[in-house]
């Protein structure tokens, strides 16, 4: 079972997407892995969106990735 999670809520990503993306993409969610970010929305199946610009040395909202469940956990408060 799911521990079920918030807007706001901490989680860290844990695993960069198997899809097809393109490098760019890939590279950034890469540099996610192991880092947590506060969860910005919450879309159909559980997917969360964060924003992750602080990666690259911009600010968060410049970049955004979605995670599928299985790819984030909740980060204890």
């Amino acid at each position: 079972m799911r521990t079920p999670v918030n807007v706001g809520d901490e989680v860290r990503v844990v695993k960069v997407p198997t899809s097809g993306l393109p490098p760019e993409s890939l590279e950034i969610f890469a540099l996610c892995v192991g880092k947590t970010f506060p969860i910005e929305a919450i879309g159909e199946a559980g997917r969360v969106e964060l924003l992750v610009g602080n990666v690259v040395g911009v600010e968060a909202f410049w970049h955004s990735i979605w995670l599928e469940p299985g790819e984030f956990e909740p980060v204890a408060g």
